[in-house]
């Protein structure tokens, strides 16, 4: 076990030290916002999309099959951070829109970065997670996952977190979405033989695009850390302050991950069908900070932003601190 928890820790480590030094950037004004909100755009534009395809096309049509379960997963986990939120802002002090940006924070959690960049990290300092879960198949479920959440965050929680609606087609047919839809149709029309076969001219084209889709997360934890920088932390009420973090990382961090553990030993271990893919993916679903597009969202609102800055500083800084112990109980009760 403790060799486990160390290998996590060092895992935790690098995820630290690459967001660090983005925040590093950002707060020494080394790099202007605009840089970072350029990066951003080429990892949502060009990398992410390309990484999806890529992990995509490296599984077959029986995982593409399997991955149904995960849009329905989607619902029902917001669902339940919906109703674990609700809850919790309806027992503390909050109301208007400070209640509705609490619950926002609460029920949506940053289901396609992180898990994304752990599914690719833990190989490096864990190889026992490689073998048994993989990452390709554990992409195309996150992928899927994201499929229904994406939408749901860009309209339920624009609306909760701003109080205004800005939903549009483009919130969800976006760049990751079609990298997707190209990996969905390049595996049901067997194109992913020909670009899988090394003999072939098309595959040294495909791993000539795979490095690109390759940079997607060192930049993604260096753009995190550079909005952790930018987070407009000046809010009157201190107090206050910290009860809607202390709400946030409830939900987020702690009940999230026991309903997860219940839902595991009540149901989802007796369900011949999933694998430990499936739970794996399930288990990063439920341990999660809050959604950090929800920054985004309040700074062009003009609304909520210290609330939402303070608590998105706080529930990363308890998901860094708290993630490697989930892990080892997750590897010790799951086996």
């Amino acid at each position: 076990m403790g060799s486990i928890f160390v290998s996590v820790v060092h895992t935790m480590l690098q995820v630290i030290i690459i967001m660090g030094f983005g925040f590093y950037l950002r707060s020494r004004n080394i790099l202007p916002s605009k840089f970072f909100e350029n990066v951003s755009s080429f990892l949502i534009k060009g990398a992410l999309p390309i990484y999806l395809f890529s992990k995509v096309v490296e599984t077959d049509r029986n995982a593409l099959a399997s991955s149904w379960l995960f849009p329905f997963a989607a619902v029902f986990l917001l669902a339940l951070g919906l109703f674990l939120s609700y809850i919790v802002f309806t027992v503390l002090p909050f109301s208007g829109k400070e209640k509705r940006a609490g619950i926002a924070m609460s029920t949506f959690g940053n289901s396609a970065y992180i898990p994304l960049t752990l599914i690719e990290i833990f190989p490096l300092t864990m190889p026992l997670i490689v073998e048994r879960f993989g990452t390709a198949v554990p992409a195309l479920y996150v992928g899927t996952y994201v499929l229904v959440f994406s939408p749901m965050l860009w309209s339920v929680g624009h609306f909760l977190i701003t109080g205004k609606s800005d939903f549009s087609i483009r919130n969800v047919v976006n760049p990751p979405f079609i990298g997707l839809v190209c990996g969905f149709a390049a595996i049901l029309l067997h194109l992913n033989v020909p670009i899988m076969d090394q003999e072939l001219f098309v595959h040294h084209v495909y791993l000539g695009l795979r490095r690109i889709g390759t940079t997607t997360f060192p930049l993604i934890l260096v753009v995190l850390g550079a909005m952790i920088a930018d987070l407009n932390l000046h809010v009157e009420g201190k107090a206050r302050l910290t009860l809607m973090a202390v709400g946030v990382f409830t939900v987020r961090l702690l009940l999230m991950p026991a309903c997860f553990y219940v839902l595991y030993f009540t149901v989802l271990r007796r369900l011949d069908f999933l694998t430990p893919v499936h739970i794996w993916v399930l288990f990063l679903e439920t341990h999660l900070p809050p959604a950090s597009n929800l920054s985004i969202m309040v700074s062009e609102a003009g609304v909520n932003q210290g609330y939402t800055a303070f608590t998105l500083l706080i529930t990363y800084l308890g998901f860094l601190i708290l993630f490697p112990l989930h892990v080892v109980l997750f590897l010790q009760l799951i086996g």
